[in-house]
């Protein structure tokens, strides 16, 4: 039962009232203020629906002091019932309203995780009969989707929602994870939209004064905290510190940054002016050299756009156009290349972001196949996850990847992962276009003694996704899904132009 009665709930027990020219309540003969959603002690809905939290809570506490009563005038009024009367239905009404109320308020969420709803049904990667390897998690738009379990049940109940601006991320590109917080690069937002999990907070950087983005492409964060925001727009790389407060900027003439990676004190950063890896300190932005040089051949790029480091420094930049994967020494020797132009499983047809983890598995996001496919250290191919659908962690034109594997950062998604599942490290990927511009995924296997067919009941049906060519000859791709997304083929964004326009200029990432 609801204390703020509605209008009819209202006049049924006081009486004539009438409405002015714009159809708004106005006083009646008990000389109460109605309005179309309750009663607040004299003040219409508009004068309550404040705006500031702090406001709202005064109201809130005013509200609870001086509850909807009514002014008795001198003699009796059509359909009024006396005070002594009316008090003790009022005190009965309320007493039952509040204990009613206390008891919704006590049955609040008991996932205590950070945000999303805990899925009922669970989408794995490979599908059953396959042992799973990977798990989706969770995923999140906007603000609300961490901010929703701060209203209790009782104060909606008796305060209605509360006002928020809703921060939401309209075109993902690079993204990482670092403190407890996910950052994402918002190219179509011009910001670095910041989710942070542990004070349940969403914040942006890059929006104010000197530091305002023009195109966030992608971010590093090193150890210490220290953030690197690519801008191929403004041609810099932002510099911000631990707390997120601008510092300054690196950049030189003809410079247009896509991707970023820190390693030591080194930052590396993919160039689509120069057509290579611009190494810089990472601590003074000096240059102090370069990887690579425009060209077809391995050693060569066309279009570098995504890149990481592993653990010992060792370098992998993902090309485009060249649909390639290559691997360099901290020194910048060629290593390894893989990959190439095709729908055949460990090819590619539009890789973007590359991701490394500890164990040196390397993690390819293509935005053509719509998922992340894995290799192991030696570039050949092990497994893949995703796919085009509506299913549970689906993906819609996927760009962005990021390993993440502190113990306090997987710790936060334990409410989200399933019971049988040991899981070793979180996957992040950023979505264009649906639902889930933040995907999280996690990678790991069952506990010992439970099999596929365990975990089966609580699985949910996904599209199979990208596999290896048919004998007929005929792919199986993303069901749905063009070879080439629509969002792309319109503009061959994200402005990566073709291997014909190499020579020239191209915009960074769009």
């Amino acid at each position: 039962m609801d204390l703020l009665w509605t209008k009819h709930e209202w006049l049924s027990r006081h009486g004539p009232h009438q409405k002015n020219d714009q159809g708004r309540l106005v006083e009646s003969m008990s000389g109460v203020r109605h309005s179309d959603v309750g009663v607040y002690d004299g003040l219409d809905s508009e004068s309550f629906a404040l705006e500031t939290k702090d406001a709202q809570m005064r109201a809130r506490s005013r509200w609870m002091m001086n509850p909807p009563h009514s002014t008795v005038t001198s003699g009796p009024v059509s359909g009024m019932k006396p005070v002594s009367q009316l008090g003790r239905h009022l005190a009965g009404l309320t007493t039952l309203c509040l204990t009613s109320l206390l008891l919704i308020g006590c049955q609040t969420s008991q996932q205590g995780g950070v945000g999303p709803e805990i899925p009922k049904a669970f989408a794995w990667w490979p599908p059953f009969p396959d042992e799973p390897r990977v798990q989706f998690v969770a995923s999140y738009e906007h603000s609300e989707d961490i901010l929703r379990q701060e209203e209790s049940a009782l104060d909606r109940a008796l305060f209605g929602r509360e006002v928020r601006n809703v921060v939401a991320v309209k075109k993902p590109y690079g993204v990482e994870m670092w403190n407890g917080s996910i950052y994402v690069c918002d190219i179509r937002g011009q910001q670095v939209v910041v989710f942070d999990l542990v004070n349940k907070q969403v914040r942006v950087m890059g929006t104010t004064g000197l530091q305002t983005l023009s195109q966030a492409s992608d971010i590093a964060i090193a150890p210490d905290g220290m953030k690197y925001v690519s801008d191929g727009i403004r041609g810099v790389v932002f510099v911000f510190d631990r707390n997120d407060r601008y510092i300054t900027m690196f950049g030189h003439d003809e410079f247009k940054p896509t991707g970023v990676a820190v390693y030591g004190d080194r930052l590396y950063t993919c160039d689509f002016a120069s057509q290579s890896i611009v190494i810089m300190d990472r601590r003074t932005g000096e240059v102090l050299g370069s990887i690579g040089e425009r060209g077809p051949d391995d050693g060569q790029f066309v279009r570098p756009l995504g890149i990481d480091t592993d653990t010992d420094g060792n370098i992998y930049v993902t090309d485009v156009i060249k649909c390639r994967v290559q691997k360099f020494s901290p020194e910048g020797e060629l290593l390894d290349a893989f990959g190439s132009l095709s729908d055949n499983f460990g090819s590619f047809y539009r890789p973007k972001h590359v991701a490394v983890g500890s164990d040196g598995t390397i993690y390819i996001v293509d935005s053509s196949f719509q998922n992340v496919q894995i290799f192991d250290q030696e570039g050949q191919i092990l497994t893949f996850f995703g796919s085009a659908g509506p299913h549970p962690g689906s993906m819609f034109l996927p760009v962005g990847v990021s390993v993440v594997e502190d113990p306090k950062d997987l710790a936060l998604f334990e409410p989200y992962y399933h019971p049988d599942f040991n899981v070793e490290r979180i996957v992040l990927v950023t979505n264009q276009m649906g639902d889930r511009r933040v995907a999280v995924y996690a990678v790991g296997q069952l506990r010992d003694g439970v099999t596929a067919a365990d975990i089966q009941r609580q699985a949910a049906e996904i599209n199979m996704g990208l596999s290896a060519k048919q004998s007929g000859g005929e792919s199986i791709g993303p069901e749905g899904a063009p070879a080439e997304p629509a969002d792309e083929q319109q503009s061959n964004p994200p402005d990566e132009g073709t291997p014909d326009e190499a020579a020239g200029d191209s915009q960074p990432p769009e």
